[in-house]
Formats: structure tokens, C-alpha cells, sequence
């Protein structure tokens, strides 16, 4: 992905901080709220240095975020009790940033890394769910 070494530096700093406050926190609504970071620093980063890799990697982890988010929400409101969150779910966002902050850092493509985060993703919709409690989806 072609960045300026200034753009580059806020987001690797940016995904660091998002790491470390995931790490910190048992929460995983605050998890998934440090999360968000990523995607809110790429959409800041490519009003200011278009690229079409950003807009792909901001399209990818807003969608996945919203995704879970209100999957959060419907348990939260007692909506749905049938399709649940797992604490491997955010330990997988964790590894998701780390990986994209290698791959970002070495100028490697990250697609692999969104896919991951999109079956996540899945897994908070009824199919996504009964694929991972059936044993289809691994995480």
C-alpha cells in the first residue's frame, strides 16, 4: 500500500494503541470500541492521502465493526438470546490488528487479513453462528 512515511507513522501508531488498550481491557464492548480506532484513523488518513487500498481496509473494518456492534446491541436489549458473542471473537480482533499492522508495516498486501475479519464478521449473523457452533467456522 502506498503511503506517505508520515501518513504510514499515525496509522502503525494508531493500530499500536488499539492493541495495546484491546489487550488491557476484559470489557469486550470496549474491545470492540478500541477497535473501531482503525477504521476511524484510515478514513482520516485517506481524506488526506487518497488510496483505493485504504478505502478497501476502512470499508472492510467499518462494515465488520457495525457487524458486531449490533450483534452487542440485539444481546444487550435481549433481542435475540439465540446467536451469542464469544470472548475468542475479540481475541481474534486482537490478532486481526496485529497482523494488519505487520502487513502494513512490511508494504505487504492485507487482503488475507480482511478476509479473516469478515468471517468474524459472518459469525454474528444466524448462519455465521450455526456455522461456527456446527464446526464449520473456526476460529
Amino acid at each position: 500500500m502506498k503511503l506517505s512515511k508520515p501518513m504510514k507513522k499515525i496509522l502503525m501508531d494508531e493500530i499500536a494503541y488499539v492493541i495495546d488498550a484491546m489487550e488491557k481491557d476484559d470489557n469486550d464492548e470496549k474491545k470492540l470500541y478500541y477497535f473501531s480506532g482503525i477504521h476511524g484513523v484510515v478514513n482520516r488518513i485517506f481524506n488526506i492521502e487518497f488510496n483505493e487500498d485504504l478505502v478497501f481496509l476502512h470499508t472492510v473494518l467499518k462494515s465488520s465493526h457495525e457487524a458486531i456492534s449490533a450483534r452487542l446491541q440485539a444481546m444487550k436489549n435481549g433481542q435475540d438470546s439465540v446467536i451469542l458473542l464469544f470472548t475468542i471473537q475479540f481475541q481474534k480482533l486482537i490478532e486481526i490488528a496485529k497482523e494488519l499492522s505487520g502487513k502494513i508495516k512490511k508494504d505487504e498486501p492485507f487482503d488475507d487479513v480482511l478476509k479473516k475479519l469478515s468471517v468474524i464478521a459472518y459469525t454474528t449473523t444466524g448462519n455465521g453462528f450455526y456455522l461456527l457452533d456446527k464446526g464449520i467456522i473456526k476460529l
